[in-house]
C-alpha cells in the first residue's frame, strides 16, 4: 500500500471481519482547495480504506503468506457523503477465500450510520511473479505502523 489511507485497526478477527478507522481532520490535504466552505471526503478514498481494511483481514486469514492485490470492486454503494470533521469507521467481512485469492463485503460508517457499502474481489501474487521471498505489503513495517502485533497477540511478527 502507497497510501495508508487508515488510523488504526480496532478489531480484527481471522476469518471473519476487521474494523478500523481514520478521524478526518479539516486539515486533511484531499479537503484542501475542494468547495471551499463544504470540506466533503472524497468517496474514492474512503473505497480504497474499506480496500485496505478487508486487505489486511484477508492477508491475517491467510497467515499474511502472500500479497493480495485489489482485482476487482464488484459493487459499491455511495448512501451520502461525509463531512469533514468525522471519525470514519471501515468493517470488513470476509467472505470465500482460497489460495488464489478471496471476496469480502465492506461498509463505511460515521456516526453509526452506513454512508457506503462495496463488494471486492482480491487475489494473491505468488513470490515467484513478484520476485521477491518476503511478502512486499505485508511485511514489518507494515505491521509496526499499526501496532498490530498487539492486536494479533503477537502473532507472526519476528524481525
Amino acid at each position: 500500500m502507497r497510501w495508508i489511507l487508515l488510523d488504526r485497526f480496532c478489531e480484527i478477527e481471522r476469518d471473519k471481519r476487521a474494523v478500523a478507522d481514520k478521524n478526518i481532520s479539516l486539515q486533511e490535504t484531499c479537503l484542501q482547495d475542494q468547495l471551499p466552505g463544504r470540506p466533503i471526503y472524497p468517496q474514492t478514498l474512503m473505497l480504497e480504506a474499506m480496500a485496505q481494511t478487508g486487505g489486511v483481514l484477508a492477508g491475517y486469514s491467510m497467515d499474511f503468506k502472500c500479497d493480495l492485490f485489489l482485482a476487482k470492486i464488484e459493487s459499491v454503494v455511495f448512501k451520502e457523503p461525509v463531512w469533514a470533521p468525522a471519525k470514519i469507521v471501515y468493517t470488513a467481512e470476509l467472505g470465500t477465500y482460497n489460495d488464489t485469492g478471496c471476496r469480502f463485503q465492506a461498509a463505511t460508517t460515521v456516526d453509526n450510520k452506513q454512508v457506503a457499502q462495496a463488494a471486492y474481489l482480491l487475489v494473491t501474487a505468488p513470490a515467484d511473479i513478484t520476485g521477491n521471498t518476503e511478502p512486499i505489503v505485508f511485511n514489518f513495517q507494515f505491521f509496526k505502523l499499526f501496532n498490530l502485533q498487539k492486536l494479533l497477540g503477537g502473532e507472526r511478527l519476528s524481525k
